[in-house]
């Protein structure tokens, strides 16, 4: 896995817009893309039955979009 920071240096690593590309990337509103998003099979299902014997938590470099996703997901185990 790796940031959307990490994505444009790689995939503009030898391009001379790398620096417009990054300043475009923090222009963007990602919250258009959560609805093409899916979830793993049987997450909440695994998550379920972690929950019942472990506190969960949620670990991501996501900053203002996962409660967004989550809700898109109808994702309640948080």
């Amino acid at each position: 896995m790796s940031t959307a920071e990490e994505s444009i240096n790689y995939l503009f690593r030898d391009d001379p817009h790398l620096q417009e590309a990054q300043k475009y990337r923090k222009l963007l509103d990602y919250q258009q893309f959560i609805p093409f998003m899916t979830m793993e099979p049987f997450l909440d299902e695994v998550l379920e039955a972690l929950k019942k014997k472990y506190k969960l938590a949620v670990a991501t470099n996501r900053t203002n979009t996962i409660h967004p996703i989550l809700k898109v997901l109808n994702s309640n185990i948080f």
